[in-house]
């Protein structure tokens, strides 16, 4: 059996996909095998293991990431939780109901409750990020 790299870098826009993915999920820039005729755009980590040491980590949406299939989400998340990648709400009405949420865990409260309720409504959420590896899980 093939032996698949981590991940696939998008060469358009810098995101990691799963190797599986045809095409990149956040761009959408397809991912080329390596054939006779073609040469491969698939980057792996050891290969980019000497390019920036200290990067800022990928950036995605929970609405974004909420549409996303079970691998992807599945890899989406091993990032999230190793502190790669972090959740940056963009304002949708998607993201301001899954910030609601986290606000009530955050305060241990009911996500109905009305406080809550008008502090997620009342806050400007666009662009808030949330590193979910802070929280050691």
């Amino acid at each position: 059996m093939e032996e698949l790299p981590e991940y696939q870098i998008c060469s358009k826009c810098g995101k990691r996909s799963t190797p599986y993915m045809d095409r990149c999920w956040n761009c959408g820039q397809p991912f080329y095998v390596e054939t006779s005729s073609e040469v491969a755009h698939i980057h792996t980590e050891t290969e980019k293991a000497g390019e920036n040491k200290e990067h800022e980590p990928e950036k995605i949406s929970p609405c974004t990431l909420e549409k996303m299939g079970f691998t992807d989400k599945m890899f989406a998340y091993s990032l999230l939780f190793r502190g790669e990648m972090v959740l940056e709400f963009c304002g949708c009405e998607r993201c301001r109901d899954i910030f609601r949420e986290t606000l009530a865990f955050f305060r241990e409260a009911d996500p109905d409750n009305e406080d809550i309720m008008n502090e997620a409504k009342n806050t400007d959420i666009k662009g808030i990020i949330l590193d979910i590896s802070e929280f050691g899980l």
